[in-house]
């Protein structure tokens, strides 16, 4: 090669890499040139590749990918040679080429426009006719990529006729011919009733995929063994699989070239070889010895800030703690950590182990109490409780200022005094449909005993209303009066009621979620938040500045110099409040509501269909045989897992492992016509859905008459629900704690007392477990005895069976004597 051949003028350059004379020659300017080159009968400057400037270089080597030349000196030396398709313009799928028509509209005012036009104005007018095109629009660095490389496979040549400039790098080849004999020869529905089971076939999930080869393979050797001649089988194959599942392969050729891989791996190692292990395989899985010790370490600093992991991992890294300790070097080793790049970081594995301990304890570092709230809730069923049978009361303080014109009064105004209070409101209602049946304004801040029997003999002396017929529900401190307590003897005072068997009881919440007149306050508050001088759900934190001023600028009485002020410019009077309070009252009666206990129906209506008692209409245990199977993700909350199931709502408690997951989003798998258990998944814990658990549903007791042993069965669940949040916080409790524990707590005959408790409770135990074993065969040996036996009430199940069994075997033989002597 001569030095001439190896050296180029500016304008070749320009030809090569399509740009104009001007531009090059400023690229080159300060480079000297390597000789000179004569060019149409004129010397000019040349230059060879290692002398040109680096965007230049750049340039060629993308041209040279571009229109895949061997090397960039080729780019020079053949500036005008045309781009050519990567395979034969027959072997591309007619639906690239109607893609590439459509493109081609859509580029042709862009690529059209001056040369000194910069892409970003190109994609800005290509954008409107792009989307005209196709349907729908794309982002505007998709639309920059598609104008470069239609310039580049143009090449300056300004022919954008040609419309295999406009097809993709990688076109989708047409689909292989198949014989038309052939093809009818072979019947693809059972391939196609496999795919039918993929829920979306344009985007299939890694197992998926892996179900659709293994049934291609499957159907693969089951037509060959049928007699089918391979390569038209595989033709075959190819364009069905591509028709049904676009996305298992690029093209024909690929799914055949993976079929023929697929096909010598079975046959090597068999169909188990196709299982995709990537899932079991992948992941960090090596761990630092010391990993559950710094684990609790950080979990008691978390819990001594609050739970704020962040700022305890940060000092336990830094070893800035107060109380000195500090992660180990090799968990320290195991985690890179920057203070001055992100101070608040906390790798995904520490944050899935401690984050459920802060939620499992939480309630707990706050108290006993707080902690009894945090627990799940114990259902109630309704459908057997009648309206009318339980009543329920509650007082509440509205949020609104009302004012009382008083002779004692604190204010004045125009020469007489009124006082300006938060009336106290007692409110009744009915637990079965939360009719709220009446309520009482009280003129006081405060209300006694005398109040609320005086509200409770209105209500009840109402004709239509009455006595409830089981018992009024009531809360603690003053309706635990005397007074309030002798309201259950009226009924037996009167021989009327006694005669009906009607006995009263009472009964007090312990907690606001045993009251269900709770969430019917908190909506009458919000249907009465636009009623005048309203001051918010918490006056201590809700500041509203407008109501706060106005009772500031209230003329107090003894004070000359202030002007008086009218309170009814921005409060109600008491009287007028207690209208309201009415009106809402009634409105909330007639609106419909969409719980479980009233179903689209509002509590009137309500009242009026379940005064009296109705059966319930349940759904036989025979007809529970469709089943639907769902899957969805839920956060675990302090009441457990909730799942709506149209109009109803299951809870799920009852476990210890889901205990250790509160706040956390677990997937669960059920059946919507069968929710007696859901199979629950931790995707942070375990994102291989290798340890899945079951959680049975939450049972309701009833709402009236639950005995002690269906509380306790109900409490066990909860206990096991709360189990890991009390073991981590005692885990994780200050160091300061005193715990006192010794033999001589108790006298020698208390333990003595309860080693025989737990005698008999094992006893109880073997007992219930033998009458399991045997019921179903003393149930048969019963039936064909003709007599009647309840194995749940036998008292030795084994000596039972054995009894039948022997009386069975009697009557055997005499029957056979019977038959030898006829």
């Amino acid at each position: 090669m001569n030095q001439a051949a190896a050296i180029f003028a500016a304008s070749e350059i320009a030809a090569a890499i399509a740009w104009s004379k001007k531009r090059v020659g400023t690229a080159l300017a300060g480079h000297v040139a390597s000789g000179t080159k004569e060019l149409s009968g004129n010397k000019c400057a040349a230059w060879s590749i290692e002398q040109l400037p680096k965007a230049i270089l750049q340039e060629l080597q993308r041209i040279q990918r571009v229109h895949r030349y061997r090397s960039t000196l080729d780019v020079l030396r053949d500036p005008l040679r045309e781009w050519t398709l990567p395979i034969p313009r027959g072997q591309i799928g007619a639906e690239e080429w109607k893609k590439a028509e459509r493109l081609m509209e859509a580029l042709a005012v862009a690529v059209a426009m001056p040369e000194e036009a910069s892409i970003r104005e190109r994609a800005r007018s290509a954008a409107p006719h792009y989307r005209r095109a196709f349907g729908h629009g794309i982002s505007d660095r998709q639309l920059r990529v598609l104008i470069t490389r239609t310039l580049d496979r143009d090449r300056g040549m300004k022919n954008f006729a040609r419309l295999e400039i406009y097809l993709p790098d990688a076109p989708r080849p047409a689909a292989p011919r198949v014989r038309r004999g052939e093809a009818e020869k072979i019947d693809f529905q059972p391939l196609a009733d496999d795919f039918a089971t993929i829920a979306d076939r344009e985007k299939p999930t890694v197992e998926e995929r892996a179900f659709c080869w293994r049934k291609i393979v499957e159907f693969h050797a089951a037509q060959i063994e049928e007699g089918a001649r391979e390569v038209y089988l595989k033709n075959a194959l190819a364009a069905f699989v591509l028709a049904e599942v676009a996305a298992i392969a690029e093209s024909a050729h690929a799914f055949k070239r993976n079929l023929n891989r697929k096909l010598s791996i079975v046959a090597q190692d068999g169909a188990t070889a196709l299982i995709d292990g990537r899932k079991c395989n992948s992941g960090r899985r090596r761990i630092i010895a010391e990993w559950d010790g710094e684990i609790m370490r950080l979990a008691k600093a978390s819990r001594a800030y609050g739970g704020r992991i962040a700022q305890a991992y940060r000092e336990l890294y830094l070893g800035t703690h107060p109380s000195g300790e500090q992660f180990s070097q090799a968990f320290r080793d195991y985690y890179a950590y920057s203070v001055r790049r992100n101070k608040s970081d906390v790798p995904d594995a520490v944050l899935a182990s401690v984050r459920p301990m802060m939620a499992a304890t939480d309630a707990l570092a706050h108290g006993p109490k707080a902690a009894r709230l945090a627990s799940p809730s114990i259902r109630r069923d309704w459908t057997m409780l009648p309206a009318g049978a339980s009543f329920t009361a509650d007082d509440v303080t509205f949020n609104h200022y009302t004012y009382d014109w008083c002779e004692e009064g604190k204010y004045e105004f125009d020469g007489r005094r009124f006082n300006v209070t938060r009336n106290q409101t007692l409110v009744f209602c009915d637990e079965r449909t939360g009719f709220v049946l009446g309520f009482s304004l009280c003129p006081r801040p405060q209300y006694s005993a005398d109040d609320i029997c005086a509200a409770v003999a209105q209500l009840c002396m109402n004709r239509a209303i009455g006595l409830p017929t089981k018992r009024f529900l009531f809360e603690r401190s003053i309706w635990q009066g005397k007074k309030v307590k002798g309201l259950v003897t009226w009924a037996k005072r009167e021989e009327g009621f006694l005669r009906e068997g009607i006995e009263l009881g009472m009964a007090h919440a312990t907690t606001p979620k045993a009251k269900i007149i709770e969430r019917i306050l908190g909506s009458l508050q919000s249907m009465m938040q636009a009623l005048p001088c309203y001051i918010g759900r918490n006056e201590r934190l809700d500041h509203f500045e407008r109501e706060e001023a106005f009772l500031k600028r209230l003329k107090e009485y003894g004070q000359p110099y202030k002007e008086e002020v009218n309170p009814g410019e921005r409060m109600l009077s008491s009287e007028a409040m207690a209208s309201e309070i009415e009106k809402t009252i009634r409105r909330f009666n007639a609106e419909p509501q969409n719980g479980e206990r009233l179903p689209g129906i509002s509590p009137e209506e309500g009242w009026k269909r379940f005064r009296k008692a109705a059966p319930a209409k349940v759904l036989p245990e025979a007809l529970r045989y469709v089943l639907a199977t769902r899957e969805t993700p839920v956060t675990v909350t302090t009441e457990g897992i909730l799942l709506r199931v149209g109009r109803n709502r299951h809870f799920y408690s009852n476990s210890e492992r889901l205990g250790e997951l509160i706040g956390e989003k677990v997937l669960v798998r059920f059946n919507p016509d069968l929710p007696e258990m859901v199979t629950v998944c931790h995707p942070a814990g375990d994102p291989k859905q290798l340890r899945p658990f079951s959680v049975p549903l939450d049972k309701k007791l009833p709402a009236v008459g639950a005995t002690s042993d269906d509380f306790s069965a109900a409490r066990s669940g909860r206990k096991a629900f709360t189990a890991y949040g009390k073991t981590i916080f005692r885990a994780i409790a200050p160091a300061n704690n005193l715990t006192i524990c010794h033999n001589d707590i108790a006298t020698p005959e208390a333990f003595e007392r309860g080693e025989r408790i737990g005698a008999l409770h094992d006893e109880h135990a073997g007992l219930l477990k033998k009458r399991a074993r045997r019921a179903g065969t003393i149930r048969q040996l019963a039936g064909q005895a003709g007599v009647a036996i309840d194995p749940s009430k036998a008292r030795r199940p084994d000596a039972v069976a054995q009894n039948l069994l022997r009386a069975r075997e009697l009557e055997a033989a005499i029957e056979r004597e019977e038959a030898e002597e006829a």
